[in-house]
Formats: C-alpha cells, structure tokens, sequence
C-alpha cells in the first residue's frame, strides 16, 4: 500500500509539474509570436512612413526646379536683360539654362499680345529651337541646332500657331499665379510630363505672357525603382482621379489606344499590386481627396498578406498625387517564423528537460536541501535571463536614441509643469518625480551613446566661451566631498590656477566627474587627491594666447593591471571593479579621452593592482581677466509680463502635438496669444494672415518642413522673429538653420528659461521675474528662524529630505527646484526659506540644515 501510495504521488506531482510547464511554455511561446508580430507592424508602418517621407523630400526638390526656372526666367524680364519684343533673342537664354537644369525638357514662353512663342527644348541627343514671330510671318518652325546655336535643319513648320490657345497657356491665365499643367503624353509616344507655368502682369494687371518649363516624369519612375523597400517592396504615385503618375515597376505609363497613346488608371494596371491597391482605395475612400495624411492597412494581393500605406504629395501650386506603398508581409516575417520555429523547439525542449526534472523532483522530494538548491540554480538562470534582456533593450534604446529625444522634450517639461500645481495630492507627486527622475536619467544615457556617435562621425567640436574655473572645481568638490565622507575617505584639491578662462566648460565637467567619480566609486580605504596646475612659461603667464593646464586625478583603489590598461580607453569595455560594482556603461572613459583630445590634449594613466591609479590630462585655455556680465547672470523663474505691454502673438509650429502644447503650456499663463500649426504650410499661411511677433519653427515636418517655410516666411519683408526648435544633437545643426533665416536655435530638450531668455533677446518683451516681484519682500518676511526650520525640517518624509541632501551635494539646480515645489504642497513657509537659499546658491547652508536635524 505505501508502494502504491508513493508511485501515485509520484505520479501526480509529476503529471502536474509536466502540465504547468508545457502550458507556461506554450503560453510564453504565445506572447512571443504575438509581441513579434505586433514589433513587425510597427516597424513596417515606420519603414513605409520613412520611405514617403524621403519620397517627398526628392519629389519636392525635383518638382521645384521648373517653378524656380520659371521664376528666373520672369525677373530677366522684369530687369530688362532680355525683351518680349525680340522673341528670338530668347533662345540663348534658354539653351544655357537647358545645360544648367539637365533634368527640365523644355523652356519658353507665349506672349499675350500676339501670340507669340519662343523655346528651347532637349532631344536625344541634341537641341531644338521652336519660335512663333508674327513681325516675320505666321510661321511656327522647330528647328535643330548646332553646339554653336546655330540652325542646322528645320524640323516641323505649323502655319498659324496660337500659344493663347495651348492648355497649358490657359491653366496659368485661369490660375492667375504659378500653378501646373494637366499631366499630358509626349508627341513622340513614349513618356508623359508636366509643365510649370508663371504668369506675369504689367503694374496695371494686364498679361503680358506666360512662362513654362517641361519635366518628363520618367525620373521619378526611375527613383522609385532605386528605392528598397524590403526585399520585394513596391510604391506609385497616382493622381486624385486615379490616373497612374509613376511606379516602381517596368510596367509603362502609356499605352497603344484605339487611335493614339493613351494614359490608364491604376486600377486598370496589369500590375497585381497596383491594381488591388488603387480598387481597395478607392473602395474605401470613393473620392481619392479623402485619403488622410498617412493611412496603414492590411490587404491580400494573390493570396499574399501586404502593409499598404497611402500618403499625400502636394504643394501650394495645384499638385496633389498620393504615394502608395505595399511592403509584403513575407519581406517582415521571414525572420519571425524562423523565430518561432525556435521558439517551438525550445518549448518542446524545455518540455522535455521540464519532464526530467519532475521525474527527479519528485523522487526526491524528501530532500528539502536539493528543492533549495534547485531554486537558486533556477533564480540564477531568470537572472541571467532578465540581463540578456536588459542588454538587447539598452542596445535598442541606444539606436534609437535620437528619435527619443523629441518625446523626453514632452515629458521633462509637462512633468516640471505638473509639479507647480498646488492641488496635486502626496502620492501624484510622488508619480511625477518619478515621472521627471527618470526622464532626466533617459536623457542622461541617450546623450552618453549620442556623444559616442557624434564622435565616431567627427561631428562633434568645441562650444568655448568664458567662465570661472574656481567655481567649477568647487562645484564638482562640493559634488563628491559627502560621498567621500560617507566611505570614509580623504578628498583633498591642490590648485595653481588662474580664475577665468576661455575653453569648454560643459566638455572639462563632463571630464572631471567621470574620472572623480570613478576614483570616489572604486575606492574603498585611503583616499582622493586632484591636483589642478597651469605650466606657466615667461614672466607674465596670463596675458599668453594658451595657457596649458595639467589635471591629476590620484586614488588610493583597487588599481589596474596592465592588460586592464590596454583596454581601458574602449567603448562598452569595463574593468574587473566595473563588472563587479554593476554600474556604468562602459563609455565615460571612452567619451572623455575624445573630449580631450578635442581640447588640444591626452590623458594618460599609471596604476598597479592594489596601489591604486594616477590619470593625468592636459587641455588648452585661454586665460581672461574677468566674466563678461551675461556669464555671471542668475536665471529666475519669470511670474509674469511687466505692466504697460500689449498682447504679444506667438506661433508654435510643430507636427507634434505634445511639443506644441508643451510650449504654449509656458507662454499662455503669462498673457500670450497663441496660434498652432501643425506643418509648414500652414504656418506659412496664418504667419501672412496672423502676423505674430515671433515663430517657435519646428525644422522637421510633413507637406513643408521649417527650412521652406522659414525661407518663405522671410522673404515677405517685415517678417517675424523665427526660432529654429529641433532634436538635433549635432552642433552644425545651428549653421544650417540659421542659414535658413533663423533667427536663432533651441534644442530638445529645452529648459524653461531658455525659451523666456530667447524672448527677450530677439524681442521688446520685459518679463517679471521672482525677485522682481513686489510680493518678494513680503517672501522674505515668512522666513523662519533656525528652531523653526530645523522644526519643520524633521516633520519631512526622509526620502524627500535624502533626495534634496543628494541634489545640494551635485549642485543640481533643476533637482532642487523641484523637491523644493514637492515641499511646498506640505510646508510652504518652508519651501520658501529653502527656495531663497537656492536662488544665493547656498546649497551649505542647506546641507547644514539637514545634517542638523539628525
């Protein structure tokens, strides 16, 4: 009986064991496929949204070539240069900027009086003149020429030619302003194009002629065969009737009509995903004009699952097509179904193995010393597991690093804004902190492993300007003096410096932390020494163009050894106490021997395994005798608008919504008027109907990016003040933008006194600041006596008084602030006393109070 009991335990905890195992198996093996999937979608509906977008970045540029042309073509007129009463006289003209823009086909222009024409156009391999003078005859001849211009043959004659009378003549006198022909079939049968026509008007609004310039579209056609969209991808273009514009196929565009060539709708193609793409749109939306900006979908093309995305291509002159692509979902998948497949074997593996382990398990179930052991083995393995994972997740993060920036711009700054709010309870902005902490920490890594690529690429350079370098390293003492004091440890600094200098500030910071926090991390007993010096050279060291300074960096650590030395200086690479403290990425010391060099310097280093290390770097400064005035400014945080100042307007252009309301978030407390756009069109549009005082110009948008719309914006005369925002990280950014017509640059993610201090240097606004405030004085009567403070200190949650004891400690200026707004929802005498000795930067003072109330 205890036999037969013992086998039916047996077997019960091990058919259990086996279940629980193949159906948490199965279940994960569930969740992965679909998560797979899903990743799929989204990468697929982010390829085909890159790929209209570069569409319509080549597209715009092509199609603005005749319109320029066009444009050129009028002022020579308008200036003199060349006269409508010589049509002929023309020609030359036309035949050198046929060589110039060796993309348009043909150029000219039809006079009103007459009917007049004169033009130039390219053949296969030669040029053509067509002109139509009735002060000769009535006669329109096209003739061939030489390389010289001169008439070798006549190629056509046509008695009585009207250029009144051409459509294309017609669509520019009906529109009254630039705008485009109907697509049309060339005489010769083989291609289709377009034509950008200008008319121009005397003072009294009269015509006098129209100009016209010719593109084949068989370019675009042989663009979108160089696209790669997947493996087997496929785009057209059709126009809103349906009418098929350019493909990547070998397909043709025209076809053998019953009496001549024909055009043919994409719904008729004898393409397969052409025809099904342009049925199900039009299915779908009935009028082609309702297709929204970016449309993703899924359809079956011959059994075969495809992503269909549908955009919009137009302009302000007329021409709107739509951009379809389909990207077979097979192209995606392929590597998902190789990974369930594994995934399966796994599953069945793990199954198996599981089966085994019961059958072991089970028998020895008396045995609590082995379920323990097996436990941690397990726990070990989820470890390592969830390592694998955070490893794959950072390495993702850190490709795409860039494009996070834009959204940490919505998150930094809406939290910073929620903080303020006096009706939020504890627990919201405990959310918040977290919220904003781990937002700045974000950041922190993304600008790690883009400075790493700004480096690899060489497009990173130097932003010098002058500052106090006393202040400097006494910051970063203060930063690190309670750390070493906590382990226990000597933090001495040896200087022989000047005070003010000229070089990189943000560059040298990011420089010392790294080293001294390394040195303060790894050292466990004895100590830190930095010694700082300049090698003066000559009597009168300070009026020299460069001064070279030395910094030492010496700890009583753990030490390297020399194999460690060798590799030390390699991105993602960590010595033996780096892998064991579990902390880093690996790229500080990667990053600052860039930074150095890029001073004018090196670092070197001397260690021995449990002697501790020396790091030695030298940089070039220039030294100065004083701070210019705006260098020693104090931001405060601005309350208002002075007295006596109208309602300014302001513009925010931007495709996201979140970046539009962030700003508008700022500016509408303190009196603004505010106008969103959400592209460059339409900023465009209400900057000329509006008329606001400045621009906040996003650069990166759909239909019209900042850069076209600045340009336009700009050339209208009295134009607004325009203020380039972008998530660029690379410094030649502000070149281009300004070059553009910028006024001046922010960068994403921006601070809120960046956006106050811009205002007021480009334009008359006068704001109120904190101490500005009438109400100051009677901040300063709240304040509270040492008792009472060190009182109302005690009564704070630990963690939040922890939190603002660290911050002090770093200098950092936006994470006091903010603990200081949590204060004020639970003491707000306090977090005034506490706010006056941050804004004098007495952060002593504060870390006196803390350490007094223990």
């Amino acid at each position: 009986m205890i036999r037969v009991k013992n086998l039916s335990i047996h077997a019960a905890l091990s058919l259990s064991f086996v279940f629980l195992i193949a159906a948490t198996s199965g279940l994960i093996a569930y969740i992965s496929l679909q998560n797979g999937k899903h990743a799929v979608e989204d990468l697929a509906k982010h390829l085909q949204v890159q790929i209209a977008v570069s569409i319509q970045e080549k597209l715009g540029d092509y199609l603005a070539m005749p319109r320029r042309l066009n444009r050129l073509n009028a002022d020579k007129i308008e200036q003199g240069s060349v006269t409508l009463q010589d049509p002929g006289g023309l020609h030359p003209v036309y035949i050198r900027e046929l060589h110039a823009f060796d993309m348009v086909a043909f150029v000219g222009i039809g006079i009103e009086k007459q009917g007049d024409f004169a033009g130039a156009g390219r053949r296969e391999d030669y040029f053509s003149i067509n002109l139509m003078n009735r002060a000769q005859d009535n006669i329109y001849r096209v003739s061939e020429i030489d390389s010289q211009g001169k008439v070798i043959r006549l190629l056509s004659e046509i008695p009585d030619y009207d250029a009144c009378t051409r459509a294309w003549y017609k669509s520019a006198k009906q529109a009254r302003k630039a705008a485009w022909s109907p697509i049309y079939i060339w005489a010769t049968g083989f291609d289709i194009g377009i034509t950008a026509v200008l008319p121009v008007y005397d003072t009294a609004g009269n015509l006098l002629a129209v100009h016209q310039s010719v593109l084949t579209l068989d370019f675009i056609s042989r663009f979108l065969k160089g696209l790669k969209i997947g493996k087997s991808g496929q785009v057209f273009l059709m126009e809103q009737d349906g009418m098929l514009v350019a493909s990547s196929s070998s397909e043709k565009l025209i076809r053998k009509g019953v009496k001549d060539f024909e055009r043919f709708k994409a719904a008729e193609s004898e393409e397969p995903f052409i025809r099904k793409a342009a049925i199900h749109l039009g299915a779908q939306f009935g009028d082609m004009n309702r297709i929204p900006q970016n449309y993703h979908t899924n359809i079956k093309i011959e059994g075969k699952p495809y992503f269909l995305s549908a955009a919009k291509l137009s302009d302000p002159h007329g021409l709107n097509w739509i951009i379809v692509t389909g990207l077979p979902e097979s192209d995606v998948m392929q590597q998902i179904d190789i990974n369930t497949r594994t995934t399966i074997l796994l599953c069945m593996a793990a199954s198996l193995a599981a089966i085994q382990l019961g059958l072991i398990i089970a028998r020895r179930l008396t045995s609590a010393n082995q379920r323990l052991e097996l436990e941690i083995i397990e726990r070990k393995q989820a470890e390592e597991a969830a390592e694998s994972a955070n490893r794959a997740k950072s390495e993702f993060l850190a490709n795409m690093s860039h494009e996070l920036r834009t959204p940490l711009n919505a998150v930094i700054g809406f939290s910073r804004l929620m903080t303020r709010s006096r009706n939020l309870t504890p627990e919201q902005l405990e959310n918040l902190r977290i919220i904003y902490r781990g937002g700045e920490h974000l950041l922190n890594l993304i600008n790690d492993v883009l400075d790493m690529s700004k480096i690899e690429a060489g497009r990173i350079i130097l932003n010098e300007a002058d500052f106090d370098l006393h202040i400097l390293l006494d910051d970063i003492k203060d930063m690190f003096q309670l750390r070493a004091e906590d382990k226990k440890l000597f933090f001495d600094f040896e200087l022989d410096i000047p005070q003010y200098v000229r070089g990189d500030e943000s560059k040298l910071r990011q420089v010392l932390i790294n080293l001294i926090g390394n040195a303060v991390k790894f050292t466990l007993e004895g100590g830190i020494v930095v010694r700082v010096r300049g090698e003066r050279s000559g009597e009168s060291p300070l009026t020299s163009d460069l001064l070279p300074l030395t910094f030492e960096i010496q700890d009583t650590g753990p030490g390297m050894t020399e194999e460690e030395i060798n590799n030390l200086f390699q991105p993602f690479v960590q010595t033996a106490a780096g892998y064991k403290s579990r902390q880093g990425t690996g790229l500080g010391l990667s990053i600052s021997r860039k930074f150095i060099a890029l001073m004018g310097g090196d670092i070197s280093v001397r260690s021995k395994p449990g002697q501790g290390s020396l790091f030695q770097f030298s940089i070039r400064v220039v030294p100065v005798h004083h701070l210019p005035e705006s260098v020693c400014k104090i931001s405060r945080q601005v309350i208002g608008l002075q007295a006596g100042q109208p309602s300014y307007r302001i513009l925010i252009a931007d495709d996201r919504e979140d970046n539009r309301k962030l700003i508008a978030e700022l500016m509408k407390p303190l009196g603004f008027q505010i106008r969103e756009a959400e592209n460059g069109m339409t900023a465009v549009q209400i900057a000329d109907e509006w008329k606001p005082l400045m621009i906040w110009m996003d650069m990166r948008m759909p239909v019209m990016d900042g850069y076209e719309a600045t340009r336009q914006i700009k050339s209208k005369g009295d134009s607004p003040v325009i203020i380039a925002v972008t998530a660029s990280v690379f410094e030649d950014e502000r070149a281009l933008v300004i070059a553009a017509g910028c006024d001046d640059f922010l960068r994403k993610p921006f601070k809120e006194s960046e956006i106050f201090d811009i205002l007021e240097k480009h334009t008359a606004i006068c704001f109120i600041r904190e101490e500005d405030s009438p109400n100051s004085q009677k901040h300063e009567e709240k304040q509270m006596d040492d008792k009472l403070i060190l009182s109302a200190v005690k009564a704070l949650p630990q963690e939040l008084l922890y939190e603002l004891e660290q911050a002090s400690v770093r200098g950092d200026t936006l994470a006091i602030e903010r603990i200081i707004e949590q204060i004020r929802f639970l003491d707000a005498p306090l977090a005034d006393t506490l706010k006056t000795l941050a804004d004098n930067f007495e952060y002593d003072r504060i870390l006196e109070l803390l350490t007094k109330r223990i």
